[in-house]
């Protein structure tokens, strides 16, 4: 909404127009105040919920299969919705018990976004390796020549449409009886490379961010109860003598 704004405002002083800078100075609640706070990860909870829950879905019911596909390889890969809906089967690649994908379609692609590689979480495959086969039985009958990941759409390469992915999306919901955001899955992604301890410069890279400070500040960032044990296990392991042989966290208090 503030580069909209900001863009209007330019486009009306270019023209000698200054109705936008009175319809500011008017309406001053336009223009948005601070920023928001970052949408949280997902609670760990809630992604094995999803995970169990995909695997109990029939083969055989496409809808289904397609919806937890979505909410699956959001989880697993950080992907946005556009990278996702526009993700090609050709895109996957397996290597020695190893998945990656391309995403040919980045956020700013054509201007700053580049393509870039990223890894495909491994707890995602079993559920991943049935949807595929799925979807090769559903392509088969339906639209031999679609290439889509995700096919179901009209358009050329026959991608399904943002709105598509959404209502898929509710089907899970309704399916697993909790709700949850489908940009929450990227942030997710991050929060989990983060949790299991990949450092930021490699979190910021396979998440297409042009540098850590948009990766820590605005999408995921080590949380304090695990910077306190890599703290208290890094001196143990420079220093077992001083911070005891049990750790500093379990140290007899003072009495």
């Amino acid at each position: 909404m503030s580069h909209e704004i900001a863009a209007l405002k330019v486009l009306f002083e270019y023209i000698g127009s200054t109705a936008m800078s009175q319809a500011i100075a008017t309406y001053p609640y336009l223009t948005p105040k601070g920023r928001a706070d970052k949408l949280p990860s997902m609670d760990e909870s809630l992604v094995q919920t999803i995970f169990e829950h995909a695997m109990l879905v029939d083969d055989g019911d496409w809808r289904m299969m397609k919806a937890y596909g979505v909410v699956v390889w959001a989880l697993a890969t950080g992907m946005r919705s556009k990278e996702l809906r526009l993700c090609d089967i050709d895109d996957l690649r397996f290597a020695g018990g190893e998945w990656t994908a391309l995403v040919k379609h980045p956020k700013g692609e054509g201007t700053y976004g580049k393509p870039r590689t990223v890894y495909v979480d491994p707890q995602a495959q079993p559920f991943m390796r049935r949807y595929l086969d799925a979807r090769q039985r559903y392509v088969e009958d339906h639209c031999p020549h679609v290439r889509a990941l995700f096919p179901g759409g009209t358009s050329e390469g026959g991608y399904m449409a943002s709105n598509t992915a959404r209502c898929l999306k509710h089907d899970v919901e309704k399916d697993i009886g909790m709700e949850f955001d489908l940009r929450g899955c990227r942030r997710t992604y991050g929060q989990r490379l983060i949790d299991r301890g990949v450092d930021i410069e490699s979190v910021s890279k396979i998440m297409g961010h042009k540098n850590t400070m948009t990766t820590e500040d605005a999408y995921c960032s080590l949380g304090e109860d695990k910077a306190l044990d890599r703290i208290s296990r890094a001196y143990r392991e420079s220093d077992p003598w001083r911070c005891g042989a049990n750790g500093v966290g379990n140290a007899t208090p003072w009495r």
